[in-house]
């Protein structure tokens, strides 16, 4: 039998050679060998997008060659509107019959998106019921094409339809390498709508903003409201209302803070921005409220997905770039997911490392710290250029799943199985691709309650975090997760200006600082008597001892620059002459080479750059080699005190 499997396979090799040679881009280097990711990586690849897969992916040769450069698992889309095209008693699996039938022949795993709100995924027979219910915009007051989240006539559907989709695939054992669940937005991410989604019309109404005016929204704002409060009373009391008036919140048009006869009734409010107190809490309920609930929807579907599909791998699709208009707290996306021992599949990734940093690093930092794997999928196909990236990224993050769109042409509108140009890049990486555990002592605040009182506050901040981390490798921790205990797994918390503390929160940072920790703040955060001297002159740079750990004060409360706070910041982390010296992670350069320490002494270096260049990388004794990294180089050097070129594993 073993002798059968073995020439099975080399049969496979040489036709796999075969094929490649007349389907191939001439340009793209076929490997002469089979490659295979480590044992605790997953690689899928999207196969099918909607109806039937192309002729061309259900050839045995396309099956092969995704076998024979490690992909381990091949991505369906699969609606609602396929499974039951024509009512609740239909059942229609016929899309994926050629595709689930290969996939076992070739050793290859199925991962299924389901896919249940988007216009295209929601059946016509739903969508003209009196059941239907869409989302609408507080804005323009108009709706858009896809299914509100607080329609409570979706889940016994949802639920049917998941029962479906569970017992065909529990039909053919060991099919299954996990299951994705997309309950929203555009594409099925756990967002609310920002673009046209799949098939919609060019007339369709839809655009970045609160999705929260239909009638569901606004009754579970309203009860929301009261349980926040603990009844009328506490609710009248926190609005400034009578009790009499609690029925009528959420019933003006153009937002849900105020009541009918109030003066901002019919204005839309963006943000906080001259908001008085009163109405500044109001909007801080409404944008917890709107993101919280995302996260009991996701709740919800996660946990009907659990009922069906008990002893199967979940994860939960996300994207985004943490707007809170897009209703995606990631921190609480990723606790969630973690009480159905489920995972984070975050399609956010891009060509450019850069680009979906901060959205990604905390996806990563709260998969690692809530305990629950996440893995990242390109929005937009990936380039040749942008393979390495997305490596470097996964590595570096800790991730567990690389998602590809860009190896196989199957975003035009027939497709083709021929390797992309990416295809060569990512043969290139693959055999260097392992599972380390990133070393990260630096924590960065994130200021998730500024963010959510003002939107237009998250290009400054992810702009900061960019530069900062040209220099640092570092996680993103926000107020949830400092709450939840998770300071410890650092010695260093960085915040940046205009990242104020939420009062409960103080007594927890000082405790971390006491024990041993060190808060790095910007001076807006600060009493004025902490920032002068006994003459009264402005220090901007402060340190003060507190237990066993160290607080260091930088800057000037009027700089918000990143020109102006950043060289006393950066000197401050640089830690030279400082009482943590030598104790911290030693700064790179701002060069757009980016690295990355693991807990085994191994370092990943990525050169961002369309140009070679120099760069120094550290070993554990705190040691400098300069190595060169040609344009968009990826390289993971070994943990030696005295790292040697020559002994490198490259890509």
């Amino acid at each position: 039998m073993l002798r059968l499997i073995a020439l099975v396979f080399v049969f496979l090799i040489i036709a796999f050679t075969a094929y490649a040679q007349d389907l191939a881009d001439p340009s793209v280097v076929i490997p002469e060998q089979p490659i295979s990711a480590p044992p605790e990586f997953r690689i899928a690849h999207l196969w099918q997008i909607q109806g039937f897969p192309p002729s061309q992916f259900l050839k045995k040769e396309n099956f092969m060659a995704a076998k024979y450069v490690g992909i381990t698992s091949l991505v369906s889309f699969v609606h609602w509107s396929e499974v039951e095209p024509v009512g609740p008693d239909s059942s229609s699996f016929d899309q994926y019959t050629g595709m689930r039938a290969n996939l076992n022949n070739y050793r290859l795993k199925w991962i299924p998106v389901l896919i249940t709100n988007p216009f295209y995924s929601t059946p016509d027979w739903f969508k003209n019921s009196d059941e239907s219910v869409m989302l609408r915009c507080l804005e323009c007051d108009e709706e858009t094409l896809v299914q509100s989240v607080w329609n409570p006539n979706l889940r016994p559907h949802i639920r049917r339809f998941l029962r479906k989709v569970a017992e065909y695939c529990h039909a053919r054992p060991d099919l299954l390498e996990s299951v994705r669940l997309g309950i929203g937005a555009d594409f099925g991410e756990a967002v609310f709508p920002s673009k046209l989604g799949l098939n919609c019309p060019d007339s369709t109404h839809v655009h970045l903003g609160w999705w929260a005016g239909d009638r569901y929204a606004r009754e579970d704002f309203r009860r929301w409201l009261k349980e926040r409060y603990r009844g009328v009373e506490g609710t009248a009391k926190a609005w400034g209302i009578p009790a009499a008036s609690i029925d009528r919140i959420a019933t003006a048009t153009g937002n849900l803070i105020s009541l009918p006869d109030e003066e901002l009734a019919g204005v839309y409010i963006e943000d906080a921005s001259g908001l008085d107190e009163i109405h500044e809490r109001r909007f801080e309920d409404f944008v917890t409220w709107y993101q919280d609930s995302m996260a009991q929807y996701a709740r919800q579907c996660l946990a009907d997905a659990r009922d069906f599909f008990p002893g199967d791998r979940l994860e939960l699709v996300l994207s985004g770039n943490g707007d809170p208009r897009l209703g995606a707290d990631l921190t609480a996306l990723a606790k969630v997911a973690r009480e159905h021992q489920a995972g984070l599949c975050a399609v956010m990734a891009s060509n450019d490392f850069l680009s979906s940093f901060a959205p990604l690093r905390l996806v990563s930092s709260a998969a690692r710290a809530y305990g629950t794997f996440y893995g990242t999928e390109e929005y937009l196909p990936n380039s040749e250029r942008g393979i390495s990236c997305r490596f470097f990224d996964a590595m570096s993050g800790g991730a567990t799943l690389l998602g590809f769109r860009s190896l196989f042409d199957v975003s035009t509108s027939y497709g083709s199985a021929k390797p992309l140009k990416a295809m060569e890049e990512y043969v290139r990486q693959v055999p260097h691709l392992k599972f380390l555990k990133p070393d990260v002592p630096m924590a960065v605040f994130y200021p998730a309650r500024r963010i959510r009182m003002f939107p237009s506050f998250l290009p400054t901040y992810h702009s900061w975090l960019k530069r900062l981390r040209d220099l640092y490798n570092f996680d993103l921790v926000d107020e949830s997760m400092i709450e939840d205990g998770f300071l410890s797994r650092y010695r260093m918390l960085v915040r940046l200006p205009m990242s104020d503390l939420p009062e409960e929160l103080d007594t927890v940072v000082w405790e971390f600082v006491e024990k041993g920790g060190i808060e790095i703040l910007h001076a807006g955060q600060v009493e004025q008597s902490e920032l002068v001297d006994h003459l009264d002159r402005l220090k901007t740079i402060v340190i003060q001892n507190v237990g066993t750990g160290h607080r260091a004060i930088y800057g000037i409360p009027a700089e918000y620059e990143y020109a102006q706070f950043s060289p006393r910041l950066l000197s401050i982390l640089e830690g030279t002459r400082m009482p943590w010296e030598g104790k911290c992670p030693p700064p790179g350069k701002m060069d757009g080479v980016y690295s990355t320490r693991f807990t085994d002494g191994s370092t990943a270096v990525f050169n961002s750059l369309d140009s070679s260049c120099e760069t120094a990388v550290y070993s554990q004794g705190k040691e400098t080699q300069n190595i060169r990294l040609e344009a968009r180089e990826f390289r993971l050097i070994s943990g030696s005190n005295n790292p040697d070129p020559k002994k490198d594993t490259r890509p």
